[in-house]
């Protein structure tokens, strides 16, 4: 019997807390490295993920968060 190696699990689920604290961080860093923005932006995407959480329509709106392994992020 050959073994097949495991493929990587992918899956993608609702935002839930914690991952908009995750999603600005990740932006401010990476904006930061690649294309020096500073910390003004970091606090902008702070404000539009606060904003979003905050007005949240479930109805008509979603954030999806991925997930390899159920692992998000590095």
């Amino acid at each position: 019997m050959v073994k097949r190696a495991m493929l990587p699990q992918v899956r993608l689920r609702r935002h839930r807390p914690g991952d908009m604290g995750w999603v600005v961080q990740r932006h401010g860093e990476l904006y930061w490295k690649e294309f020096g923005y500073d910390a003004r932006f970091e606090a902008l995407v702070a404000e539009i993920a606060a904003r979003f959480i905050t007005e949240l329509d479930p109805a008509r709106e979603r954030c999806w968060i991925a997930e390899l392994d159920g692992v998000t992020g590095p």
